[in-house]
C-alpha cells in the first residue's frame, strides 16, 4: 500500500497585484488546491507575509508537509515549483 502525503498550500497575495494574478492562474491552470490570504496594500502592514518570508513583497506560497514548511516567493519561483512538483495537480 502506497502512502500519500498531502502538501497544504497558502497563497498570499493581493487581490490586484499582476504577479499574484500570474501566480493564481498558474495554479489554477494546473487544478492546484491552494488556501487564500489576501494581505494589506501597505507593505507595512504585511506583518505575517514579513513574519512568514522576512520580507513584505507578495505573491509568496507556503508549502505545508509532514510539519515542515517551506516558503517560495515571486511569481516565477512559484510556477518553476509547481511545475517541478506534478504531484500537486488534480
Amino acid at each position: 500500500m502506497k502512502l500519500i502525503i498531502m502538501k497544504k498550500l497558502t497563497l498570499y497575495q493581493l487581490e490586484t497585484c499582476p504577479y499574484c494574478i500570474t501566480a493564481r492562474e498558474a495554479l489554477d491552470e494546473k487544478g492546484i488546491k491552494y488556501e487564500v490570504v489576501n494581505v494589506p496594500g501597505p507593505r507595512p502592514d504585511r506583518k505575517e507575509v514579513i513574519e512568514i518570508s522576512g520580507q513584505a513583497e507578495v505573491p509568496v506560497l507556503v508549502v505545508e508537509e509532514e510539519g515542515k514548511k517551506q516558503v517560495i516567493f515571486h511569481d516565477e519561483k512559484i510556477i518553476e515549483y509547481i511545475n517541478e512538483h506534478p504531484e500537486l495537480s488534480k
